[in-house]
């Protein structure tokens, strides 16, 4: 949520910098604020991506861990 949220900010600031900017280079200003923002954001997309990947495949171990182990040790009794 927190990309989508940082990245839907660009555009309207884009605007803003257009609207509002001093002086002549100011779409300039804008064009370089845009890129170099998504340019920077593109590694926290990564990361994002990847901390997710790494939580959904230590989520399935774990389930395929449970699942094997209920399966194996389903008849073993323990002595009291």
């Amino acid at each position: 949520m927190f990309y989508i949220f940082f990245e839907s900010v660009l555009p309207i600031l884009f605007i803003v910098i257009v609207i509002f900017g001093h002086g002549k280079d100011r779409f300039r200003s804008a064009f370089l604020f845009f890129l170099y923002t998504l340019a920077g954001s593109l590694p926290m997309l990564l990361c994002i991506l990847i901390i997710v990947f790494v939580i959904v495949i230590v989520i399935v171990i774990v389930i395929v861990f449970v699942i094997v182990f209920v399966i194996v040790f389903e008849g073993v009794k323990i002595k009291s």
